[in-house]
């Protein structure tokens, strides 16, 4: 199997199993929430809006080695568009886990991230600024050269600087939010808290270097990105971007089941004492299913082995989780 292949078959199985874990934590979120709370809605939205995302990028990269280019999702700017509010909806999170809007007077750094909230938000709208000016669709792809054109800083395009700062403002923000939360109001609150504390913690700090590694690859490569047509790229440039968007995305992953387990630590996110043991025992099971399923799907699909060997590793797989999960 050629380096290709591998790297397409890597970036199909982990795009699949991320959709399948967020789609799963979402509709536990969904279906477990004290209905009036509109932050736990925008959470438990957020999971699902990520799951599609992913359920698209696996589609793309389905079409075979051939296809496996990341710049071209760069030519959607709806791509940009959810990449650029997956840092802000990370941080809105941390801070509605953190008491932000519940208890503003009873949190440290109240005042401060009142005023980061306030900074990100001109950042998003001097980013969508710069995108008018260039007269982007959302729903219409365009070339690279074009969406990057404009003011240039050491050949890096301004477009790309706010986005930078975005993620790791965003990040460096949510650390702080998770280590100086408000007091909570709710009955064994303070206890959910700490249980959920450490998994998050380590979540954000897996999300800090996803940060680090899509600013570094946006400085790398938006250069010549910028100068080429992305169906002209070089074959070398476009496995070393394929490398960088696996190794993301398998971080992604991580970041997906630290969080899993954040929910399932105690209430977080739901309001509500959730059954953590059965609960566990589910989310384990379904991480064991999507690794199983997914690794086995998108060796069929890169291979072009006829789709009834791929539904009858689906059906076998679906199969025996329900069997563990009944034991």
């Amino acid at each position: 199997m050629s380096a290709a292949a591998l790297l397409s078959w890597g970036l199909l199985a982990i795009s699949l199993v991320n959709f399948i874990l967020l789609i799963w934590l979402g509709l536990i979120v969904l279906t477990n929430i004290n209905r009036r709370d509109g932050g736990a809605w925008i959470i438990g939205g957020g999971m699902l809006t990520g799951g599609a995302f992913f359920l698209f990028h696996a589609v793309a990269i389905s079409q075979g080695p051939e296809a496996m280019n990341p710049a071209l999702f760069g030519e959607w700017p709806l791509a940009w568009a959810g990449g650029f509010a997956q840092p802000c909806a990370w941080y809105i999170a941390m801070l509605w886990y953190a008491g932000f809007w519940k208890h503003p007077g009873a949190m440290r750094h109240h005042h401060l991230h009142k005023t980061m909230l306030t900074l990100i938000t001109g950042v998003v709208l001097v980013t969508l600024g710069l995108l008018a000016m260039i007269r982007m669709s959302l729903f219409e792809p365009y070339e690279l050269p074009y969406i990057l054109a404009g003011p240039v800083v050491q050949q890096i395009p301004v477009v790309i600087i706010p986005y930078v700062m975005m993620i790791l403002l965003c990040i460096g923000m949510s650390l702080l939010a998770l280590r100086h939360p408000a007091p909570s109001s709710r009955l064994m609150g303070d206890l959910a808290r700490r249980r959920a504390r450490p998994w998050l913690t380590a979540a954000t700090l897996v999300m800090l270097l996803v940060g680090l590694l899509v600013s570094g690859a946006l400085f790398a490569f938006t250069p010549m990105l910028a100068r080429h047509a992305t169906q002209h790229l070089p074959a070398e440039m476009i496995l070393d971007m394929a490398l960088v968007d696996l190794i993301i995305t398998t971080l992604i992953a991580a970041v997906i089941v630290l969080l899993g387990e954040g929910v399932i630590a105690y209430e977080l996110l739901t309001a509500r004492a959730l059954p953590r043991r059965g609960l566990r025992r589910d989310w384990h099971l379904v991480i064991l299913l999507a690794l199983v399923f997914c690794t086995a799907v998108g060796f069929s699909i890169i291979q072009g082995v006829p789709p009834i060997y791929g539904a009858l590793v689906a059906a076998l797989a679906l199969t025996a989780v329900h069997a563990l999960a009944t034991w």
